[in-house]
């Protein structure tokens, strides 16, 4: 990546009406980091043409997953541009797990469920799309604290790994199995063990 500001945004998916690029767009603008947006899709011509004298907004086009890992590790967060959309409330897209698994804190656009998980968590900063200097305020602090960074990475993995590593929630889920299987056992296919697999469902979802 032919970048050499030291401050690196970066972002990896495909380039389509669901993300809005414009308010990292300005504040790359204005607070002169690097912003590295790595993907194709159907914004990428209109993107790179708004983009086209900023030379420390790089676009790379579509890259494969070495190439995806390597620029993770080389950027200091990584960035969820997402429109704050009804359909992105209640799920968690996947870059947040990727981003979890490489120990990099993420930027994101998104409320509801995962705005409020990466501030329970500490593995990310929630900014809105209409208010561009609350995000440029966001990364002039992270600019200035690397120890907030490196933080919200070691959670990012900590978190990772103790929710959402195949392990742990394979486990998890063959705990739940026993259980059900045991209230089966010992009170048949009644409407009484489906209340309590809904109460069980209930308690593994927070």
């Amino acid at each position: 990546f032919p970048v050499t500001i030291q401050f690196k945004v970066a972002f990896i998916g495909t380039l389509n009406s669901a993300f809005d690029f414009s308010p990292i767009i300005e504040a790359a603008r204005s607070l002169k980091f690097s912003l590295i947006i790595a993907g194709d899709g159907p914004q990428l011509i209109d993107l790179k043409e708004k983009c086209k004298e900023d030379v420390n907004i790089i676009f790379t086009g579509w890259i494969n997953s070495a190439t995806a890992l390597n620029l993770m590790r080389v950027s200091s967060v990584m960035i969820a541009p997402l429109r704050d959309l009804p359909d992105f409330k209640m799920s968690m897209p996947n870059k947040f797990f990727d981003a979890m698994q490489n120990s990099k804190g993420i930027l994101t656009s998104i409320s509801g469920f995962t705005g409020d998980f990466i501030k329970r968590e500490n593995i990310g900063i929630e900014y809105s799309n209409e208010n561009i200097e609350g995000l440029k305020q966001i990364i002039v602090r992270l600019m200035e604290n690397p120890s907030i960074l490196k933080q919200m990475g070691e959670n990012a993995r900590k978190t990772y790994n103790s929710k959402f590593e195949f392990d742990t929630v394979y486990n998890s889920l063959v705990r739940d199995l026993e259980r059900i299987a045991q209230l089966i056992s010992r009170e048949g296919h009644s409407s009484n063990v489906k209340h309590k697999f809904f109460q069980l469902s209930k308690f593994k979802s927070k």
